[in-house]
């Protein structure tokens, strides 16, 4: 499913060519979408991941996928970064209208397809982990 709204996102922008301020309005979107996933990876879906990787006896640990997430360590911590403008202008909607807009104007498109793809590039690794924890040991 989170590849799939990527890739819509994605092609949105490119079909659409938003101009001036209507393009950060665009991207913030996708910056909330691959903040949300990443999150959901790092708190929840990896250590359930590793948790059924030892109950089936599959050589997949938590060193193995920090070893992979290193790959994409740059692009991966400017989802942290964008915290703020998750919260205030995709998560939750701040007050400051102004602190929105400034915000917004920060938000560069090259620096969102970078971390789009570090995203999609270690889900991939972890996706590929998953396979191999579903079939289980190989016999």
């Amino acid at each position: 499913m989170f590849g799939y709204e990527v890739v819509r996102d994605i092609t949105s922008l490119w079909e659409r060519q938003p101009p001036g301020f209507a393009l950060p309005v665009a991207l913030k979107g996708l910056v909330h979408k691959l903040y949300e996933y990443d999150k959901a990876l790092s708190q929840r879906l990896i250590r359930r991941l590793v948790t059924l990787a030892v109950a089936r006896s599959i050589s997949i640990t938590a060193a193995d996928i920090r070893s992979e997430r290193k790959k994409w360590k740059a692009e991966l911590n400017r989802l942290s970064k964008w915290a703020d403008l998750r919260d205030k202008t995709s998560g939750h909607y701040d007050d400051d209208i102004a602190e929105q807009v400034r915000l917004l104007k920060e938000l560069e498109r090259d620096e969102v397809i970078k971390a789009t793809y570090a995203l999609i590039s270690f889900n991939l690794f972890v996706l590929k982990a998953l396979a191999a924890v579903g079939r289980g040991p190989s016999n």
